[in-house]
């Protein structure tokens, strides 16, 4: 997968969903979906918000919805295992990590809106 993030560029570049199977989902994406470590921080610091998700999620755990995301409906029963499996590879630096999953769930994920009562 070929994503290209200039430092200064202030565009968020595209993320396409992908689907995993149960053993990548188990033991971690290829190194090819991620982003360069230099990309991966740039990307971490235009989504700043999308990063703390991700740092909170890989040392504390949790899930998307305590940070009020959901993945969108085209995507929710695939969306787990395919971020768990950008979680949890141990192929890729951290700041690759952060900011691959920080435009993961930019793209991948929709905010949860309190239905306010009558």
């Amino acid at each position: 997968m070929a994503i290209e993030v200039k430092p200064d560029d202030r565009e968020i570049p595209d993320y396409p969903f992908f689907e995993v199977d149960g053993l990548t989902a188990a033991f971690g994406a290829d190194r090819s979906v991620y982003l360069s470590k230099s990309e991966g921080s740039a990307v971490a610091r235009r989504l700043p918000d999308k990063a703390e998700i991700f740092s909170r999620l890989f040392y504390v755990g949790g899930t998307l919805a305590e940070h009020s995301l959901r993945f969108r409906p085209e995507i929710a029963r695939k969306g787990h295992a395919t971020l768990k499996a950008l979680m949890v590879s141990f192929e890729p630096s951290h700041e690759a990590k952060k900011g691959t999953v920080a435009l993961a769930l930019h793209h991948w994920c929709e905010p949860i809106v309190a239905e306010k009562s009558a």
